[in-house]
């Protein structure tokens, strides 16, 4: 089994109540410009994790955009996590302001079993179409 730097498993995470996901920044490529994903530590609140997400665009400042971010992950997807089996899962961005909602879909594969460290791919839906960012993730007490 896995064991983390300090000791504690995605198990021992998970077993201690509602680990954060901390998701690293990315970026993503798109014709003439270049997008970066930020992200608050995702707290889990119910069957789900939140928190806030911007999306800079350069050059293009004007496609930028803010809000939250809502993912679907049931405690049977967290268990396979532990358990050190890729999982994916879908929810929605609603950018701040307009209220826009767009689609995205989070695969999250782990380092290994019970690894509270991983890869991240996250596809983000726009009207200029699919943004896909390569991240990685770590599972962290609260």
């Amino acid at each position: 089994m896995f064991s983390a730097v300090n000791g504690e498993t995605a198990a021992d995470l998970m077993a201690g109540g509602t680990p954060r996901m901390v998701i690293q920044p990315s970026s993503a490529s798109l014709a003439g410009a270049k997008a970066r994903l930020t992200a608050t530590a995702l707290q889990r609140k119910g069957a789900k994790y939140v928190g806030n997400y911007q999306i800079k665009v350069t050059p293009y400042f004007f496609k930028s955009e803010s809000g939250t971010l809502s993912v679907a992950v049931s405690n049977a997807s967290l268990s396979t996590l532990a358990a050190g089996a890729p999982v994916s899962f879908a929810g929605s961005a609603v950018t701040s302001g307009t209220n826009e909602r767009r689609g995205i879909t989070v695969k999250a594969t782990p380092n290994g079993v019970g690894s509270p460290n991983g890869t991240l791919t996250v596809s983000i839906d726009t009207e200029n179409g699919e943004l896909l960012f390569a991240s990685s993730y770590a599972l962290k007490g609260n």
